[in-house]
């Protein structure tokens, strides 16, 4: 059973900005907090009111629906062992050996697990989003700039699977408060992951 994203997940951002801000916030204080069950209340991509001047967010409120989208790009991994064994991508860049952790029932070991590999991928694309937004705005963010996902699992509430907690932690050195903060908020609007957090993004399951 694929485990769900929990719909109360909660995504904190925390902002360092350049040196004045810095010594008012220092790196790691939480200024914002968004639950992903509220996201509807808070962003235009979840129909509602959120300021943005990037086009694709305006586009994103009409058709097409991610059913009829243009896809870009595809790959694809193979995992065998389940959380104890090894997982694949096709084209052999990616090869990596499972453990599972011991809070899991498992062994612990070297290996990684799913939550690592899903916590590195939210946090390369959310920094490209990122990226992405401020080059619209002509800005560039510093090269230190970073996304840390936290990744957390667990039994649902409704006892009929596992679901997963995230939050995700943006450092913007040299970045005023204010104008990282809009940066993060169209980033997450952006995000192909944080969209898919805040949607009922179905998943194409076959047999072979």
């Amino acid at each position: 059973m694929l485990p769900s994203i929990a719909r109360t997940a909660t995504a904190i951002f925390d902002i360092s900005g350049g040196d004045e801000t810095a010594a008012a916030h220092p790196k790691g204080v939480t200024i914002a907090t968004i639950h992903i069950a509220e996201n509807k209340k808070l962003y235009k991509l979840c129909d509602c009111a959120y300021p943005t001047d990037i086009a694709i967010n305006n586009a994103a409120l009409n058709e097409p629906t991610e059913n009829d989208m243009t896809i870009l790009y595809t790959t694809e991994a193979v995992a065998t062992g389940g959380r104890t064994g090894i997982a694949r991508s096709s084209d052999g860049h990616l090869s990596v050996t499972l453990d599972t952790p011991k809070e899991l029932g498992g062994a612990g070991g070297a290996g990684t697990n799913p939550e690592q590999l899903f916590a590195a991928g939210y946090a390369a694309c959310f920094l490209g989003a990122l990226k992405y937004v401020a080059g619209h705005k002509r800005m560039k963010l510093a090269e230190d700039s970073s996304v840390a996902v936290t990744v957390g699992v667990g039994p649902r509430a409704d006892g009929k699977g596992f679901g997963l907690d995230l939050a995700l932690s943006v450092t913007l050195p040299g970045i005023e408060r204010e104008v990282a903060e809009d940066l993060v908020a169209q980033a997450d609007i952006v995000c192909p992951y944080s969209h898919l957090a805040c949607t009922d993004t179905a998943v194409r399951m076959t047999v072979a």
